[in-house]
């Protein structure tokens, strides 16, 4: 729903949902992105399927997109193609805000819950990223729209997916997944 805000503690990423992916019929996911001083996402990945789009609004963000880094200032907008790896953090001294959309949304906001969730309890490394079985869960369940940026890394999360699932970490991203979905 529209309003739903997530936070993460580690990375220091807020997610302010605009229009929800069932409001807006899974065609877009946009939402008011901010992130402290010194804080990044958890780390170069890419989505197959969507485009992403940031508008700055105040603040200084700087982003990757493929092997290019580059800084967006206040009205300041980039677009990132479907399957091109990126990574965003703040280097600045203050609180960058920015209006972020994905495009198709589909269950994009599912992998933040999730991700966000492993944050909040403690089950990331301080960088805010999940260990390899979670990660390798989490790249084989949302497969579609979040895919690792490192090739290396992509190919170690594919080999340990079969494990991750026997084990039950499959089970678990579901189960948080589901944990921290809003009741409609």
């Amino acid at each position: 729903m529209g309003g739903e805000i997530l936070e993460n503690p580690v990375t220091t990423e807020r997610v302010e949902v605009l229009v929800s992916t069932e409001e807006s019929g899974g065609e877009r996911l946009p939402a008011r992105f901010s992130l402290r001083p010194r804080g990044g996402v958890a780390g170069t990945h890419y989505h197959p399927t969507r485009v992403q789009t940031f508008e700055v609004e105040s603040g200084t963000l700087s982003v990757r997109v493929g092997s290019t880094e580059f800084s967006l200032a206040a009205g300041e907008t980039a677009t990132v193609p479907a399957g091109v790896a990126h990574d965003q953090w703040n280097e600045s001294d203050e609180v960058v805000y920015a209006i972020e959309e994905l495009r198709p949304a589909l269950n994009f906001l599912e992998v933040l819950r999730v991700v966000f969730a492993l944050a909040r309890a403690g089950k990331t490394d301080a960088k805010g990223r999940p260990g390899l079985l979670m990660t390798s869960a989490i790249t084989a369940e949302y497969s579609d729209c979040f895919c690792l940026g490192s090739p290396l890394l992509r190919a170690l999360v594919a080999l340990l997916a079969p494990v991750s699932s026997m084990l039950g970490y499959r089970a678990q991203v579901r189960a948080l997944a589901r944990e921290n979905t809003p009741a409609a």
